[in-house]
């Protein structure tokens, strides 16, 4: 029983630094590539990109605003 205990705590004693170390390897690695991404766009310089542009939609009047009339203007 007591080879058993001092293997398991053998095996946690060792397997706590090899996670934090593949663990921060892991993040320093999505790090670097977000750094990546960001330092070197591929876009050219001038170029404008829309993301999450919301299709045009009709605006929608209030009733308070009254009725609109259509006119034409009388040179």
């Amino acid at each position: 029983m007591f080879k058993f205990l001092f293997v398991l705590f053998l095996f946690f004693i060792l397997i706590g630094p090899v996670v934090r170390f593949v663990f921060r390897m892991l993040v320093m690695n999505k790090v670097v590539q977000q750094q990546n991404k960001y330092q070197n766009p591929a876009r050219k310089e001038g170029d404008i990109r829309v993301e999450n542009a919301t299709p045009n939609k009709p605006q929608k009047t209030r009733d308070t605003d009254g009725q609109y009339i259509d006119y034409e203007e009388i040179n």
